[in-house]
Order: structure tokens, then C-alpha cells, then sequence
């Protein structure tokens, strides 16, 4: 046990303790103080920047803004690039290309007809009514003049059996038949219709004698005959 006891100081009363004065300062003469500091450079040009139009600024945008490389933009007002012109040519070791198919012929019927043959008449003019048949010459009785001469070969039942006729003749004898022309002619005898195969091409009666006469020597009718 110590030999001396010390006893706390009696509490003192807080209420009655001097404190230091604080000076006052009003609330509007406070920021008045913080108005009057330095300012700061970046925020007072926020601040008292003036707000910049909005085309001028995209104007300066694009200005700055720099074009992508190997891109070329397009003039306003350019035409059309021709893309035909800049088309690469087909190598012709490309297969398929170094043959073409052949066009189709042309029907025969779509060709345009030839002219109708000039067979000569006995006064100089020109027979109307000629066709051509392939293995000669074929003219319409209806357009023969009266008084042509002709050589008559037979007469037959229909015009098919007359025409059969005269390729036979003219296989037989080419050298007689050559500058003829055929008619065949209609007629009724008897009730019966018949059709008569003549010749074209004598200049007058003795020539178409001498051809029937050549003929006749062959073994084939023939007689003289003169359109009436």
C-alpha cells in the first residue's frame, strides 16, 4: 500500500471555460473572396468560349478529316464509269471459245423467191406465166399466144402422168429438150378430161418439123402443132 494517496481535481464546469473568439465572416462576403482568386485558364475558357456554329464545325471536321488509302471518291457530277470498257477479254484458251456452233441453216421457205424465168416469144416479146420446175422451164397454156408453135408428146390422164413423161423424154434426148419449155394444156373429148404435154421454143413451123422428125427416128411421138 503506497505510503501517499493524490486525489483527482474536482470536474470543472465546461460552460464556464473561456474558449478564443472566432471572427466572423458573412456568407456573401465569402464568395465574394472566391470570386476575386485566380481564375483557372481551362475553365474559364469553357466558360467564356463562345458556343461555334454547327455547320462551320462540321465543315472543319471534314476538313481535317483525312480520305482512306487506295480508295478513290468518286467527283460529284462524274458520270458513270463504263464497266463494258473495262471489261477483261476472254483468253481463247478459255474451252468453249475456240469453236463456235454453227447457226442453223435457213428454212427455204423464209428465202426470198427468185425471179420468175424470161422465156422468149415467137414476135420478141416475153411469155408471162413461166415456172420454174427444177428440171425446166413450165408455162401456162392460158398465157400463150394464138399462133405459138408447139410439138405435142402425148396426151395423159392427169398432169402428174405428163410431167413424168417429159423427164423421161428429156433424160432420153438432153441435147433435143435443151431451151424448151413444157406446157401442159387441158382439153375434154368424148366427155373424158385429158391433158396434153407439149414443147416450147420453135421460131416457126419448120423447126418444130425437124424436131418431131428427130424425134419420131428415136422411137417417141411427136406432131407439129399450132396454138389456135
Amino acid at each position: 500500500v503506497p505510503d501517499e494517496l493524490t486525489l483527482a481535481p474536482p470536474p470543472q464546469d465546461l460552460g464556464e471555460v473561456a474558449l478564443p473568439a472566432i471572427p466572423e465572416t458573412p456568407v456573401e462576403q465569402a464568395f465574394e473572396n472566391a470570386s476575386a482568386a485566380a481564375p483557372d485558364p481551362g475553365v474559364e475558357g469553357l466558360v467564356q468560349a463562345p458556343v461555334e456554329d454547327t455547320d462551320a464545325l462540321i465543315q472543319r471536321l471534314l476538313n481535317v478529316a483525312q480520305p482512306l488509302d487506295g480508295v478513290q471518291q468518286p467527283a460529284i457530277g462524274q458520270p458513270p464509269v463504263d464497266l463494258l470498257a473495262r471489261a477483261d477479254t476472254i483468253p481463247i484458251s478459255v474451252p468453249g471459245l475456240r469453236r463456235s456452233p454453227r447457226p442453223a441453216v435457213r428454212p427455204a421457205g423464209l428465202s426470198a423467191p427468185a425471179p420468175a424465168p424470161e422465156v422468149a416469144a415467137p414476135d420478141g416479146g416475153v411469155i408471162e406465166g413461166v415456172t420454174d420446175v427444177g428440171d425446166g422451164f413450165e408455162i401456162a397454156a392460158a398465157e400463150l399466144e394464138t399462133g405459138t408453135r408447139l410439138v405435142q408428146l402425148g396426151a395423159f390422164d392427169t398432169p402428174d402422168l405428163a410431167r413424168t413423161e417429159w423427164q423421161r423424154l428429156s433424160g432420153n434426148f438432153p441435147d433435143f429438150f435443151l431451151g424448151r419449155a413444157r406446157v401442159i394444156e387441158q382439153a375434154a373429148s368424148g366427155g373424158q378430161t385429158f391433158y396434153r404435154l407439149r414443147a416450147h421454143g420453135f421460131g416457126d413451123l419448120s423447126a418444130s418439123r425437124r424436131f418431131c422428125a428427130a424425134l419420131v427416128a428415136r422411137g417417141a411421138a411427136c406432131i407439129p402443132v399450132t396454138v389456135r
